[in-house]
């Protein structure tokens, strides 16, 4: 959630880059708008709880998790106004997450083009 909050607390400085915020769950719909509520995340939050989305996009590390679970890890990508891919992050282990400063970088570096 850390992660979310401080995406949160940069929200206008990403509207400055050009950049919208949307944020997929592989938790239930009821545990992603609780969490939305509660951190107050001005951005959409969506359930993929049964994991299909992340299935399409390669996510899913099958045994990875607490008791041999299948688990999605953390990746981001910004997609620009014609629907393309102009930069990726993909964790490698369960606890990595990409800093959202980092990804402002890139937002604004793609922004500069």
């Amino acid at each position: 959630m850390a992660e979310l909050v401080r995406l949160r607390d940069l929200r206008d400085d990403f509207q400055a880059a050009g950049v919208e915020i949307a944020v997929v769950s592989a938790e239930n719909p009821e545990k992603s708008r609780n969490a939305a509520e509660k951190y107050e995340l001005p951005f959409d939050v969506f359930s993929d709880e049964q994991g299909r989305l992340m299935e399409s996009l390669g996510l899913r590390h099958a045994g990875q998790g607490p008791g041999r679970s299948d688990i999605y890890y953390a990746t981001l990508y910004l997609v620009d106004h014609r629907s393309e891919v102009v930069w990726r992050f993909a964790s490698r282990r369960t606890n990595e997450r990409c800093p959202p400063e980092r990804i402002l970088e890139a937002a604004r570096a793609h922004q500069a083009r």
